[in-house]
């Protein structure tokens, strides 16, 4: 299998003992429900046991800590201020001991396996990705077409929260892709050759986990599909190089301009240094998802074409 893309091969070679349908498919769901359990558990000791103790501590208390946990709740969901942006990409984190868990337990291999053949990050491949979704993020036509975004956080309290909040993004990006370039595409391309498989299956999946209820549908819908085929390229150059840093690096970069540099929506801007109006009209609203796209889209032609050639299979 995979004759023709030898990287492909070795990258899911780890994976091809242990790459039956019925155990991926627990495997995914166990990474997603064990830490959903987790968190169940904690709300519930939260509002059936420490609130009540509080309560019996000192009338109101209680529902003092009820509140500020609705509070805190609310402010993180919204992200709109720096430690609400740092802790929601923080709980991303979660996966990482039940991924560990379902690999160790159910197909017999360690974490580190996720990233290739080698074992280890390919730093070289994570650098150039990283650097050239960066460059390519200059040419996004709002910047030149729209007004000019505006400072949004203080220069020195935005870089005393970049200390934190990059490795926090770093490490969110990277658990990412360790489960959807890592696992999925690790356990699909060890039983099935097809593209549609290893490639599409994954990234259109990372597409749907991004649904938001509240955006407009037909918006929704367009950046459901601009992040699978985010999705499509970093599974692509994945299978180029046997290696997730490539994957890592683009993601990285998109997420670093989209969340601490520039931000355009609402949401998740907590961060951002500078920020622009958000789209007002229905058009502007639609092109957000396709102008995200053109430095992805530089940045995995570069790549495809200058850094990891290989032939289609």
């Amino acid at each position: 299998m995979h004759e023709n893309r030898p990287e492909l091969a070795a990258f899911c070679a780890p994976a091809a003992a242990y790459c039956g349908p019925r155990r991926t498919i627990i495997g995914s769901l166990l990474v997603v429900l064990l830490p959903a359990l987790l968190i169940a558990a904690l709300a519930a000791g939260l509002y059936y046991a420490l609130i009540p103790w509080r309560e019996s501590q000192q009338i109101g208390s209680g529902y003092s800590l009820l509140f500020q946990a609705t509070s805190f709740g609310t402010e993180v969901a919204r992200g709109q201020t720096p430690r609400s942006v740092v802790i929601l990409l923080g709980l991303v984190l979660i996966i990482v001991p039940s991924l560990w868990f379902v690999l160790r337990k159910l197909h017999h291999r360690p974490l580190r396996s996720l990233f290739g053949a080698s074992g280890r990050l390919n730093w070289r491949h994570f650098w150039v990705g990283l650097g050239v979704v960066l460059a390519a993020s200059l040419l996004r036509p709002s910047l030149y077409l729209g007004e000019t975004p505006s400072l949004a956080l203080p220069t020195l309290s935005w870089m005393s929260w970049m200390l934190i909040a990059v490795p926090v993004l770093l490490a969110q990006c990277t658990t990412e892709e360790l489960f959807f370039r890592g696992y999925l595409q690790q356990q699909l391309a060890a039983r099935f050759a097809s593209h549609w498989a290893w490639l599409v299956l994954p990234s259109v999946l990372f597409g749907l986990l991004h649904y938001n209820a509240a955006a407009p549908s037909l918006f929704n819908w367009l950046n459901m599909g601009a992040l699978a085929m985010m999705g499509a390229m970093a599974a692509d150059v994945t299978a180029r190089t046997g290696n997730l840093g490539a994957a890592i690096g683009l993601h990285f970069g998109n997420n670093l301009y989209l969340l601490m540099l520039h931000a355009k929506f609402s949401a998740m801007n907590g961060l951002a240094l500078t920020q622009s109006t958000p789209p007002q009209t229905m058009a502007a609203l639609v092109f957000s998802p396709i102008e995200h796209l053109i430095p992805l889209v530089i940045a995995y032609s570069i790549y495809r074409k200058r850094i990891a050639p290989k032939a289609d299979g």
